[in-house]
């Protein structure tokens, strides 16, 4: 699995495990790698319907990270945010 392909699985983990409606498109604008090899990057979510937000999800949700709030009108159900994914147990 890929870099990209994983920070993907686990935003979509996430918002399944938040019980969130799963977005009909998942765009990955950024990718960062970290010096001990976590992933964190900025995404686009679409959604087919209006989802309530801002979205908050992932292990940095509380400070920042995770962070998903609505772009130009809500009712286009695009949301944009920062994730960064716990690591690997």
């Amino acid at each position: 699995m890929t870099p990209n392909e994983a920070l993907v699985s686990d935003v979509q983990s996430e918002l399944l495990r938040r019980g969130i409606a799963m977005p009909t498109r998942i765009e990955l604008i950024e990718l960062r790698e970290g010096p001990q090899g976590g992933l964190a990057g900025r995404l686009r979510l679409r959604f087919a319907t209006v989802v309530s937000g801002p979205i908050l999800i992932g292990r940095t949700r509380h400070f920042g990270g995770g962070l998903f709030s609505a772009l130009s009108e809500p009712a286009q159900g695009d949301y944009f945010g920062l994730f960064i994914p716990a690591p690997d147990a």
